[in-house]
């Protein structure tokens, strides 16, 4: 909705209603404090309801010869109910022509005695010129006095569980693909003293195994069989990074009622959280998480509980700690990862040892020589990536022998630590940069050896002006291992002098300069010729990253393209015919020959496989009107979509985004 000459338009509006000692009352804007809450919880010290509003100028798309916008705005406050006015207050909006959003927040007064909890409220923002309506935003009052408790007390958590596609049964480990949804489970029971027409709404929030997240609002639907139960139900993307390990917890008024994890990665296993693995996890991490899973999978396999396990059950415990050490990477998995597994298990079993005596201390390897011939396992096991094994090779050398010069007390030379991954999207550069982050923790350099990915967007934030914020948060969650810069070329602008990414460039220098934080890596990856134009711009980065620390990750070749499909598809069960074979790498040898700078490499193969391939195979297999219905396993030659010529059609970016 827009305003007269359409100059202005009303792009987010969010709300917040705060008492006298909320943090927000002594923050402004706060912008963090809001997010997309309809209901709100309130009290005798109900001071104001704040409206974040983000405004877009029109004109600025107009050219320099547009002036800027000059509009005054009302914001309301809205009895819908009752029809009257509650609250409201007038801003005039100013936004220069060279600027094409501004943020503005309005604080309406409000009092205790002003609430009617059984009203319905809205809030109204109007463009006083046009008098017309730029936006609106239903809102619901819940009076904590009435209703006799805390928010957190208001429901009575029975079960969760993760719901695949449009199954109701309700699971602990589901295989979902890169660029599907699924959606997670709650029944609750109704535990408020006073009834109530309409439920307050809650927070499903979802914390991946990468450490991003996803958030939705949700109104509990009662159930038709049982009045006093209600069923919350939320969805929730999966990518390549993010899929493994999640922590789905159930919020009220800011207040956790629930949570349980489940992952989304391996064989189904059904069965509901429930009693204590449905309770809400204290800051949060991958280790409670993996921790809290396992002994949901112990219990239900046993038909024991946890109150019967004793710190004696040696079996469980060593399954639980071999299950962190070699799976956490697993639930960090990466674009690349998808088509090459890396198995970073603490002690790991060679299958070419296994008639050996591993009791004879004689032929056990020391626990040095045991990871290096791990990494170097590891590595020769990815695909393509022929120069920088090589140089990797050599590094880990380097790292190992420092080590131990160091435990035999003698001096060691200081390496250079932090890198410069340079390639095309798909070709390996997280999947390496977390092999890196195991070697250099094993080998004492690091002390965590976890990475941490960012790019420009989530180091600028939502609003300019907290570049240096982010970035400093940004490594500070990178101590003890690794920050992870992707596509870190556009940090540099060198045509527009007050693009706030110089600021995070100067931040990370002063960073790299502080000679009392030596526990971290800074990796910056992207486009090998913007990244040369941003390294050769910055002598600062020279002076920290060596060219023996530069990785070229050079593009798949059409062999290496499939050799990445054919593991894929072996290690999910399914089978190519001979013509389907074929089929698949002559495609990807035309996709190989058309590509272009943006060509995707492994998530181009992955993308294939799972929008085209699979799709087509699924139609083709369900529509037989054969008896016998065909292998859901095999994929024939008519499963192969051709290649579409750049002629006919322009070719996109490839590879699914979060």
């Amino acid at each position: 909705m827009t305003s007269n000459n359409n100059t202005l338009t009303l792009n987010t509006l969010y709300v917040n209603a705060y008492g006298f000692n909320d943090e927000i009352a002594d923050n402004f804007p706060a912008s963090e404090l809001f997010d997309a809450r309809s209901d709100f919880d309130y009290g005798t010290d109900l001071k104001a309801v704040a409206v974040l509003m983000s405004f877009v100028n029109e004109r600025f798309f107009k050219g320099r010869d547009a002036s800027g916008v000059r509009r005054r705005v009302s914001v309301s406050l809205i009895n819908d109910d009752e029809h009257n006015l509650v609250s409201d207050a007038n801003v005039l909006i100013n936004i220069p022509r060279s600027i094409m959003t501004k943020e503005i927040r309005v604080d309406l007064p409000l009092a205790y005695s002003d609430i009617v909890t059984s009203c319905r409220y809205r809030i109204v923002v109007r463009d006083e010129s046009s008098k017309k309506i730029l936006g609106e935003k239903r809102i619901y009052f819940y009076d904590r006095l009435h209703l006799g408790k805390r928010p957190d007390k208001w429901y009575e958590p029975l079960k969760g569980g993760l719901m695949p596609d449009e199954d109701e049964t309700l699971y602990k480990q589901y295989c979902l693909y890169p660029g599907t949804f699924g959606r997670v489970s709650f029944i609750l029971s109704d535990n408020m003293e006073t009834p109530m027409l309409l439920m307050p709404e809650v927070e499903v929030r979802f914390t991946f195994g990468d450490s991003s997240q996803q958030s939705h609002f949700v109104t509990p639907e009662r159930l038709e069989y049982d009045l006093n139960e209600f069923r919350v139900t939320a969805p929730f993307v999966v990518n390549e990074l993010n899929r493994g390990l999640t922590y789905a917890e159930l919020i009220c008024m800011d207040y956790p009622i629930a949570g349980f994890t489940f992952t989304t990665c391996g064989e189904a296993i059904e069965g509901a959280a429930e009693g204590e693995f449905l309770e809400s996890i204290e800051e949060y991490d991958n280790e409670k998480g993996l921790g809290r899973f396992l002994k949901s999978l112990k219990t239900s396999e046993s038909g024991a509980t946890t109150e019967s396990m004793t710190p004696e059950d040696s079996e469980f415990d060593k399954l639980l700690d071999d299950f962190i050490a070699g799976e956490m990477q697993k639930t960090e998995e990466t674009p690349e990862e998808d088509f090459d597994t890396v198995d970073f298990g603490e002690n790991p079993k060679d299958a070419d040892s296994a008639g050996e005596d591993e009791s004879a201390e004689d032929s056990k390897p020391s626990d040095n020589q045991d990871s290096s011939e791990n990494f170097q396992l590891c590595l020769s096991r990815l695909t393509g990536l022929h120069g920088v094994k090589e140089k990797l090779s050599v590094y880990e050398k380097l790292v190992r022998f420092n080590k131990l010069r160091a435990e035999n007390g003698l001096a060691v030379t200081s390496l250079p630590l932090h890198a410069m991954f340079m390639g095309a999207p798909g070709t390996g550069k997280t999947t390496v940069a977390k092999m890196m982050g195991v070697m250099l923790r094993r080998a004492g350099v690091l002390s965590r050896g976890h990475v941490v990915m960012k790019e420009r967007a989530t180091l600028m934030g939502p609003n300019y002006s907290n570049e240096e914020s982010n970035t400093l948060q940004a490594i500070e969650e990178a101590q003890g291992g690794i920050l992870f810069i992707d596509e870190a070329y556009q940090l540099y602008q060198p045509n527009d002098p007050r693009d706030p990414g110089k600021f995070v460039i100067e931040t990370l220098l002063d960073a790299l300069a502080d000679e009392t934080k030596r526990d971290w890596m800074l990796i910056l990856a992207g486009y090998p010729d913007e990244m040369r134009r941003m390294f050769e711009m910055n002598p600062g980065l020279k002076s920290r990253i060596p060219d023996s620390n530069i990785y070229i990750f050079d593009d798949f070749s059409e062999g290496e393209l499939m050799e990445i499909a054919e593991k894929y598809l072996d290690r999910n069960n399914f089978t190519l015919t001979d013509g389907a074979r074929t089929a698949l790498s002559d495609r990807l040898a035309a996709d190989y020959k058309n590509r272009d700078r943006t060509f995707g490499n492994a998530r181009h193969v992955m993308n294939l496989i799972q929008t085209e391939i699979l799709p087509a195979m699924a139609v083709r297999v369900m529509s037989s009107s054969e008896e016998t219905i065909p292998s859901i396993s095999e994929i024939h030659a008519s499963d192969i979509p051709a290649a579409i010529s750049k002629a006919t059609k322009n070719r996109q970016r490839l590879g699914f985004t979060a």
